[in-house]
């Protein structure tokens, strides 16, 4: 676990990423917000609780959304969002 980032971590940016995919495609978040919402409490701890996992997509897809760019890769290579500091910063939140 280099740097205290665990799959917890991993697992939080990804969803996070997820939600930045959906929104920068504008497809319709609330199945998927539902569905990370549902899921049990992960007992290994390699998962945010579905909870937070919807709050993370959440905040990827408005993120997105507050963009013109229709395009994942748009987005994220965007001069006004720093896909380093962001995956950091979410990743900072799980680091054990």
């Amino acid at each position: 676990h280099q740097d205290g980032y665990s799959r917890l971590s991993n697992e939080a940016v990804a969803d996070f990423l997820a939600g930045i995919y959906a929104g920068s495609k504008g497809l319709d978040s609330e199945g998927f917000r539902k569905f990370l919402e549902d899921q049990p409490h992960d007992p290994d701890g390699e998962y945010p609780d579905g909870e937070d996992r919807a709050k993370l997509f959440m905040e990827g897809y408005e993120l997105a959304e507050s963009y013109d760019y229709k395009n994942f890769q748009s987005v994220i290579d965007s001069p006004y969002f720093d896909l380093n500091e962001a995956v950091h910063d979410v990743a900072n939140r799980y680091v054990c």
